[in-house]
């Protein structure tokens, strides 16, 4: 995972540098700290969550593991769309977290809102132990792929 994360990195970098030029560098380097920042609490939770389901999954407790994955589901949710809704209205407050340069503000603001269009969808936990190998592998796979390409699309679309 984390060299395919390292090539596409490679990738944006280079892309933007040819198509944007430092600001879409520096851009994308916010947006992906937002994204990171936006992503620990949801990682927080799911693995605060996954010994209490795994413990009674393991003790064939079937109604406690779909309590706690109800639950789970509920606040994941409910934190990802309160933060998609405060970054779709206040872009400029995360990325004036990392930077002053106007011109970095002005180009920062409209691609931090394409970047993190489908913020909300992150928090739907995915138990990929509940999974087959052969799924999690396809599954995983072409979520990561249709979001990048999505991703990259619509910020080469945006840049040229």
């Amino acid at each position: 995972m984390q060299s395919s994360e390292s090539v596409i990195s490679v990738c944006f970098n280079s892309s933007l540098l040819k198509y944007g030029g430092d600001i879409a560098v520096g851009a994308m380097t916010i947006l992906t700290s937002v994204m990171q920042f936006a992503m620990l609490p949801l990682q927080g939770l799911g693995q605060g969550a996954q010994p209490i389901i795994s413990y009674n999954y393991g003790a064939s407790n079937v109604e406690r593991v779909k309590d706690a994955f109800k639950l789970l589901l509920k606040v994941s949710l409910s934190y990802a769309v309160i933060l998609w809704g405060v970054v779709m209205l206040f872009p400029q407050i995360f990325v004036g977290l990392f930077t002053s340069d106007e011109a970095l503000l002005e180009f920062g603001q409209p691609a931090l809102r394409i970047y993190m269009a489908c913020m909300f969808l992150f928090g739907i936990p995915f138990d990929p132990a509940l999974a087959g190998i052969t799924a999690r592998i396809f599954i995983f796979d072409n979520i990561l792929l249709f979001f990048f390409i999505t991703i990259f699309h619509s910020l080469s679309s945006f840049i040229l």
